[in-house]
């Protein structure tokens, strides 16, 4: 949705549902499973611009313990300075500042509103997605999602280190390891 901003005098309006397939499609991972849904105010201030509002829909992405599909609810907040790219600075190595995070620099007379807020649902996605807080995960030795159930594969095999280990510690006996202090006898000389 091109938006024309030097036809905006005070301020705009802007809400509705969008579909934004064509920008989903760089991105595999993201599934859109609602439309998006926007409230956006854009206020003139000076030579700049400020687009502040609502954003929401529902996502689906793969869990980074279990793998499995599950659906992420986007409710977020916008609120982002827009700047020319004229008055962007030309450093090539730049430190920005945490208030330069939210500014986003427009080229033209038109700004597409949707690019905005498909960057704002990305920024809203956590980058390590997990489907619930107590997501046990897959299984170390089967691959199995632990969250279906107790898994049923079989003990972990003996490697050749563990069974060094064994064999050291049944030489040692019991006191290896132990917090007893043995007495100690020291010659004076």
């Amino acid at each position: 949705m091109l938006i024309r901003l030097q036809e905006i005098e005070d301020e705009a309006f802007f809400s509705g549902t969008i579909e934004l397939k064509e920008l989903v499609q760089a991105y595999k991972d993201v599934d859109f499973v609602t439309p998006v849904q926007y409230s956006i105010k854009i206020r003139k201030t000076g030579s700049q611009f400020k687009v502040q509002g609502h954003v929401s829909c529902n996502v689906g992405l793969v869990c980074a313990r279990c793998l499995e599909r599950f659906t992420y609810v986007v409710d977020s907040e916008l609120d982002v300075d827009l700047v020319s790219r004229e008055m962007a600075p030309t450093d090539s190595e730049l430190e920005l500042a945490e208030e330069e995070l939210d500014i986003h620099y427009y080229e033209s007379d038109e700004l597409d509103l949707e690019e905005i807020i498909f960057e704002e649902i990305l920024l809203s996605i956590p980058m390590r997605a997990i489907c619930r807080d107590n997501c046990m995960g897959l299984c170390e030795r089967c691959g199995g999602n632990r969250n279906l159930g107790e898994c049923t594969c079989q003990e972990k095999k003996e490697t050749r280190l563990g069974e060094l280990l064994k064999s050291y510690l049944a030489k040692e006996g019991e006191k290896y390891g132990s917090t007893e202090k043995e007495a100690v006898k020291v010659k004076k000389g």
